[in-house]
């Protein structure tokens, strides 16, 4: 059975936060810790010297109290029974990840993963469609599911995402640090859920500038031109819709949305489009129905459920708060076990990475 303990320590000072977060820890087998980006080094290095037989893997962004958004903090998730697990880093996302895949088969190999029973947690900070695929090079073969977070730093600076992660102590830029988990008690089973909808006519990228990620070219035309007709066709055709700036991605069925920026000149992607990638305008569906039908889901497919960690990208926390419906959401979550919740900048889903979702792994 999974003994696990969480609890956030907010104060104006690290250590303070530290200490309250961890103040009925003894000891730690396996930890993941939250903090805003501003604490993250200085909590890294106290944790690990706190706990220096711990593996530990942090990771900078919001969290989520039992009602309401915590910005100024330390939390600590330890889990001390009921898992086995192995962790890693890879470094140079940027150039040569796959480098790294010795280490990760290793370490699946050592966890034993069974069926429904060990996922592949993940943060990473940029590069994040071909780390993806390089985890999943190993994990797809061994029936491991991937979730994982980006970095957060905060919506007052001009880029949102965060750069760093860490892995015992050390901080890492560039990289990717990871945790495979095997639940040793039941299973683990991981899930997406998207409040976005793709509408109107299908686009087809025809050309990107990869080092901007600025989409050039829809449909054989400039990107911003066909981007603002799509979009006026579907005002006049839905009095009262509100396009909002994102996209969706369609890969065969599955709709995964996409922050995007519209610039008078230009479309610019958060995430990095590739020729021929498919794409629609995206508007915000029935949001509380999909939360219920998400928990629907969750329980059918569990007799008992221990914990759920989730992570929710910071633009549909900010939506939530909009909409009042941050404490509802959170509330529904709560009835159903233990919930960590972290909200980041960007998530990741078995093999696609996608924006303004909820991913979250939920422990028999």
């Amino acid at each position: 059975m999974l003994r696990d303990y969480f609890c956030i320590g907010t104060s104006k000072n690290v250590s303070e936060a530290v200490e309250v977060a961890t103040k009925q820890l003894d000891e730690a087998k396996f930890m993941v810790f939250i903090s805003n980006y501003e604490y993250f080094d200085e909590a890294t290095q106290i944790l690990h010297e706190k706990y220096p037989l711990a593996t530990i893997i942090g990771i900078t962004g919001y969290v989520y109290s039992k009602s309401d958004t915590v910005k100024e903090f330390v939390a600590v998730w330890a889990i001390n029974e009921g898992i086995e697990f192995q962790c890693d880093v890879m470094e140079d996302l940027q150039e040569y990840p796959i480098k790294h895949i010795k280490k990760l088969e290793q370490a699946v190999n050592r966890v034993k993963p069974g069926k429904e029973n060990t996922i592949c947690l993940a943060f990473m900070t940029n590069n994040q469609d071909v780390v993806t695929t390089t985890l999943n090079s190993v994990l797809v073969k061994n029936q491991i599911d991937l979730i994982g977070a980006t970095p957060l730093r905060g919506l007052q600076y001009e880029n949102p995402l965060g750069d760093k992660v860490s892995l015992n102590g050390v901080v890492y830029t560039n990289s990717c640090v990871y945790a495979i988990i095997k639940n040793t008690g039941g299973k683990i089973k991981v899930y997406k859920e998207n409040i976005y909808r793709a509408i109107g006519q299908r686009m087809l990228v025809n050309k990107v500038n990869e080092e901007t990620g600025e989409v050039i070219e829809l449909n054989g035309k400039p990107a911003i031109q066909e981007y603002n007709r799509v979009v006026s066709e579907i005002n006049d055709e839905k009095e009262h819709t509100i396009i909002p700036n994102s996209i969706c991605r369609l890969v065969g069925n599955q709709e995964f949305t996409l922050v995007t920026y519209i610039k008078p000149e230009s479309v610019v992607c958060m995430k990095k489009l590739m020729p021929n990638d498919v794409i629609c305008a995206a508007e915000l569906g029935d949001y509380k129905q999909i939360n219920d039908e998400t928990i629907k889901q969750i329980k059918a497919d569990f007799n008992h459920i221990s914990t759920i960690f989730t992570i929710d990208c910071i633009f549909r926390n900010i939506t939530f708060d909009e909409l009042n419906y941050t404490s509802t959401y959170l509330s529904k979550i709560q009835e159903m076990g233990k919930h960590i919740g972290m909200i980041s900048g960007g998530e990741t889903y078995k093999m696609q990475s996608t924006h303004q979702a909820m991913v979250c792994a939920v422990f028999e």
